[in-house]
């Protein structure tokens, strides 16, 4: 047997049936041509009978293609390059809702939350999505494949650590998401301890996981340090920020969650 292919799985409503099914049938058109560059169909599903319960489309993904944008060199040059972005932007008035200041504040927490002993450390692959549906297994549980790679990044190891989305805070904002997005007002308050206890619970046991498999692994040790590290929630969001306007705003709202004295960065 091969190698595994990796594979992305699309599915339909209902109401996108005739969509799907239009979309193979040009994909087996393109294919039969001959068409070089394009991503080959591996299964189609027109019915709702079949294991997956709704009509699908499993197509080969070239993992080449996740490197859409290069990665800086460094940790330090990747997230300098995105906060005097923002700086930027804001100087010109195009960050609404932002403030050159409130740039600045971020730019200030790079002594506190960037880790100068992984400053060189390699990309790794993050999967984006890694909820039940995207983990293929077995009669046994044993994990067989991994699919839907629409949201994989390949991201430098000290930014790539964070709970699955399903486990990762989230804030509350006062404003609907177009005001939070283009409005002038602050977003906020922001929410960043877990909203139950069941969530609490599943975070400690996914560490736990995490902490299991980094045995004998320097990479996989490193990954769990910075994830089960006290300042974790804080400086996923503080990452998070340099990219998303609306989790800026939350930062700034409540003071990028100074919550006390800074602590003092891992050492590796």
């Amino acid at each position: 047997m091969g190698s595994p292919v990796p594979i992305a799985i699309s599915s339909f409503s209902r109401a996108r049936y005739v969509d799907g099914k239009n979309e193979a049938e040009l994909r087996l058109a393109i294919e039969k041509v001959g068409i070089a560059g394009i991503t080959r169909m591996k299964a189609f599903s027109a019915t709702f009978d079949n294991p997956a319960r709704f009509p699908f489309i499993v197509s080969e993904i070239v993992l080449d293609l996740l490197q859409i944008q290069s990665k800086e060199s460094t940790a330090t040059s990747y997230i300098t390059t995105l906060i005097n972005r923002e700086i930027k932007r804001a100087e010109n008035n195009k960050l609404p809702g932002a403030t050159v200041s409130e740039c600045l504040e971020q730019q200030i927490l790079l002594a506190e939350y960037l880790i100068p002993d992984l400053d060189d450390a390699p990309c790794i692959l993050v999967h984006g999505d890694p909820t039940a549906e995207n983990v293929i297994v077995d009669q046994d549980l044993n994990v067989k494949a991994i699919i839907d790679l629409g949201f994989a990044e390949i991201i430098l190891l000290q930014f790539s650590t964070c709970f699955p989305n399903f486990l990762t805070h989230d804030f509350e904002s006062e404003h609907e998401p177009v005001e939070a997005e283009y409005g002038s007002e602050t977003d906020g308050p922001l929410v960043w301890r877990s909203r139950n206890i069941m969530m609490r619970r599943d975070r400690e046991f996914y560490l736990q996981c995490v902490e299991k498999l980094s045995c004998g692994g320097p990479m996989l040790e490193k990954y769990y340090r910075l994830l089960a590290a006290e300042d974790e929630i804080r400086r996923y969001w503080w990452v998070v920020a340099a990219t998303k306007l609306k989790v800026h705003r939350a930062m700034a709202a409540c003071n990028w969650l100074r919550t006390g004295p800074a602590l003092k960065p891992l050492s590796f």
